[in-house]
């Protein structure tokens, strides 16, 4: 799988996300949330709430993320899952 930013069309800020090549839109990648969502779910019976609050964390905080990146990420994981 690839995964690649480039620049969009509409705006100097304007990104896109390809995976594969195929810009992906909000809609498919609020279905890959759920499945993700639904997945650790399922892998972590007794954590369930912490998974819907890791990623409750994540769309909230996503400024920080692009701002701090995979570091930012690590923070919320620890605290949500290790604290």
């Amino acid at each position: 799988m690839s995964l690649k930013i480039i620049q969009g069309k509409k705006s100097p800020n304007d990104k896109l996300v390809l995976v594969n090549g195929h810009a992906v839109t909000s809609i498919e990648i609020a279905l890959i949330l759920a499945h993700f969502c639904n997945n650790d779910e399922m892998r972590y019976v007794n954590g369930s709430d912490k998974v819907r609050e890791f990623y409750m964390k994540v769309l909230i905080h996503y400024k920080d993320i692009l701002k701090f990146g995979k570091s930012y990420v690590q923070k919320i994981y620890n605290k949500t899952f290790f604290q």
